[in-house]
């Protein structure tokens, strides 16, 4: 991981000897809960929900201490919201892409096709010594980008911070793949285990 003023570029490369496949998503990270596993994060939002982002874990490089993450509730005018959505409609053509997913996977339950979906469109695919990078912001102030629900760090001004992302995939993942996927993607090992990046020192306010 390279870290600047408000992003990073995060690079994961497979220094196996094996083809590797595992889902990241890329757009957005999320706060480092301890003991935070993937699929109870799943069951517990019936939804993606940044399940297979990194989470953004920091820590005083003095006392060894692992920041919490603060959660804001944001009251939202679901009227005003409604209204907007409504109005761009013709930009919104997810769900049906999903409703159209879950018929040609034969997918009964829509939370699990949603999940499928998600898990499936964003694989990676690593040959041996092969490298993806990609560039991710960094928002201490709402770590995933939300708007609804916000994950926070209550950083203290021009203190330096131990800066790291983490991630573990376990088999419970897969699971929610379909016989046939598994038979597409066969010439790949799905990857589990942890994923953390290297640690950077860095204060919380940029200079």
């Amino acid at each position: 991981m390279e870290l600047d003023r408000k992003s990073a570029v995060v690079t994961i490369k497979n220094n196996s000897t094996k083809n590797y496949a595992f889902p990241i998503e890329l757009t957005n990270l999320k706060a480092y809960y301890e003991n935070d596993i993937v699929c109870e994060y799943f069951h517990s939002y019936h939804a993606p929900s940044h399940g297979l982002s990194f989470s953004l874990k920091l820590t005083d490089p003095k006392t060894k201490e692992i920041l919490k993450p603060q959660r804001t509730h944001v009251n939202i005018d679901f009227e005003s919201f409604e209204k907007y959505l409504t109005e761009n409609k013709g930009c919104f053509s997810l769900d049906e892409e999903k409703e159209e997913w879950q018929v040609k996977h034969k997918i009964k339950d829509k939370t699990k096709a949603d999940l499928n979906y998600y898990i499936y469109n964003h694989l990676i695919y690593l040959r041996p010594n092969q490298r993806f990078s990609y560039r991710i912001v960094i928002d201490l102030e709402n770590i995933s980008s939300e708007f609804y629900f916000i994950d926070r760090y209550d950083v203290k001004p021009n203190t330096k911070y131990a800066f790291e992302l983490y991630t573990e995939i376990t088999d419970c993942i897969y699971d929610l793949l379909t016989p046939e996927q598994k038979e597409e993607i066969k010439d790949y090992t799905l990857f589990t285990g942890k994923i953390t990046s290297n640690i950077i020192d860095c204060n919380s306010t940029p200079e």
